[in-house]
């Protein structure tokens, strides 16, 4: 496989992390009423919850700095890839305080859904230009 191939499965792995974490420390009062005991049903407070979606995201923004990088990917990809990974960090970020984390949760559920077509949409769309 290509270093793009290798690249876009760390995409796909790394965003599943913070997409996930945010859905199950939304329902997870679902999750313990039928004792299935998920990360956010042991972690009450919900700190390692959020730990992981951060690690996580940073790891993605990683990720997608690689294009750029490896020489894959134009300065422009690179300059959109920033954008969106502090956008995407910033809810992680929210995710960590306890103060509203069911808000913060959710914000990052819905941060990641549009995250990650914007980010393949970027790298197409640097793909096909050309620049």
């Amino acid at each position: 496989m290509s270093a793009l191939g290798w690249i876009l499965f760390g995409v796909l792995f790394f965003w599943q992390i913070p997409h996930f974490m945010a859905v199950a420390w939304t329902y997870r009062r679902d999750y313990a009423a039928v004792k299935f005991p998920m990360l956010p049903v042991r972690d009450e407070a919900g700190g390692k919850v959020a730990g992981w979606s951060l690690v996580n995201a940073a790891a993605l923004v990683i990720v997608t700095l690689l294009p750029g990088l490896l020489g894959l990917a134009s300065r422009y990809y690179t300059g959109a890839t920033l954008v969106l990974g502090a956008w995407f960090l910033w809810r992680a970020v929210a995710f960590l305080r306890p103060a509203g984390r069911d808000l913060a949760a959710r914000k990052l559920f819905l941060a990641s859904i549009a995250y990650l077509p914007l980010q393949l949409g970027v790298l197409v769309a640097d793909r096909v230009i050309n620049f």
